[in-house]
């Protein structure tokens, strides 16, 4: 029987409001990108957000970033560094589990659509020229990659290659007034 690789694994997921609060976490399967359990290495993702509710646009608003961007973790001896993971999950999509859920409300309030996360997954063996590279990007280039190493999409400077697996998620939003309770102008 074949191994079937998954390199991930999703541990938490709040995925049912109608306004633009969720989060999806996740835990990196390492050992499905390393050869050996001394693995040392980076895990890239490229991330790119699609917008089609319209929240990320406007007053009252989410910022999802101007661009793709790419995030890395840190792999030491076949486990990602303690500096790269929050320690319940390694990474999480989300619209800001720490922002007010007012805000969220009101970035939403008569959007009606479809919050898509895509990302491209990479494996940056020590080994891989680079490696250095990776390394060299700074934790605060990315607000959005929660301080991980990070560069813009338009920054790259080399090619990462083939990605090893790929991640997707998707937050529906539909909220109306009715819903939030808008009355003359004021939040509810």
């Amino acid at each position: 029987m074949e191994n079937i690789k998954k390199y991930y694994k999703i541990v938490d997921e709040d995925n049912d409001k109608p306004y633009a609060s969720y989060y999806q976490k996740i835990v990196w399967i390492v050992q499905d990108f390393i050869e050996d359990s001394s693995g040392c290495g980076f895990i890239v993702q490229k991330v790119s957000v699609v917008d089609t509710a319209g929240v990320s646009r406007g007053e009252d608003r989410i910022d999802f970033g101007k661009e793709p961007y790419y995030e890395a973790w840190k792999v030491v001896t076949g486990v990602v560094s303690v500096e790269d993971s929050s320690g319940d999950y390694d990474d999480c999509f989300t619209s800001g589990e720490n922002t007010p859920a007012l805000f969220l409300k009101a970035a939403s309030v008569n959007k009606r659509g479809i919050i898509t996360y895509n990302s491209d997954v990479y494996w940056v063996d020590i080994k891989n020229p680079l490696y250095h590279y990776v390394d060299s990007w700074r934790r605060d280039e990315v607000v959005q990659a929660g301080g991980l190493r990070s560069v813009w999409e338009s920054e790259m400077k080399m090619e990462l290659g083939e990605s090893v697996t790929s991640r997707s998620f998707e937050h529906h939003i539909d909220y109306q007034k009715d819903d939030f309770g808008v009355v003359e102008g004021t939040l509810t």
